[in-house]
């Protein structure tokens, strides 16, 4: 979702923390880990200027998905990062290196390191927030009639929707399909940018 927190520390920003000793050498649960630090290095900002890269999903093979301070989005794999979108927000990431988020410009998409492709339908004030192994991908947009959950899949888009929540957000997808997400009664109107009413 939009915001994500960042890592506290300025000293973990732009690291991959990896190979963690899970092989039972510790004596309890107190014992620190240990983990083999990668830096991930900078990548070219909205500026075109070098930049920290801040993880926001990795994949089990180590990639990495993260976006710059100036929102710069990349894509982190086999030791370089290769800048996907010049601003937006990075959110989710696949087995097969595929991310999705959302362009500034554009709105939700999904990307590899070789091309990215906004999700057709979906509107600019719209997100991408999960995808799984599939390709299978699930976010947001605004819709005429309100924020409505989506469901992409082999280009084709179908809205989420039920009729108890006419605003809708979809949070995350399984391998399975299933999609977690959230239903809304109302959105409040006199605040910016339409901030969510309690109901």
């Amino acid at each position: 979702m939009p915001g994500r927190n960042r890592l506290p520390l300025a000293l973990l920003a732009g690291v991959l923390l990896a190979a963690c000793d899970g092989g039972g050498g510790g004596t309890g649960l107190g014992d620190p880990a240990r983990y083999t630090v990668v830096p991930l290095g900078t990548l070219a900002g909205a500026t075109g200027q070098p930049e920290p890269f801040f993880p926001d999903a990795v994949n089990n093979a180590g990639q990495v998905a993260g976006t710059t301070p100036s929102s710069a989005i990349g894509l982190w794999s086999g030791g370089a990062a290769v800048r996907v979108a010049r601003t937006g927000a990075a959110q989710d990431l696949n087995e097969a290196g595929t991310l999705v988020g959302r362009d500034a410009l554009s709105g939700a998409f999904v990307a590899t390191s070789a091309a990215l492709q906004v999700l057709s339908g979906t509107g600019v004030r719209s997100w991408a927030t999960g995808i799984n192994d599939a390709g299978r991908v699930v976010g947001y947009g605004t819709q005429t009639s309100g924020v409505r959950a989506f469901l992409w899949s082999g280009g084709t888009l179908t809205l989420l929707e039920h009729a108890s929540f006419p605003n809708s957000f979809a949070a995350a997808i399984n391998e399975t399909g299933q999609v977690a997400g959230a239903g809304l009664r109302q959105l409040c109107t006199s605040v910016p940018e339409g901030a969510l009413c309690a109901d």
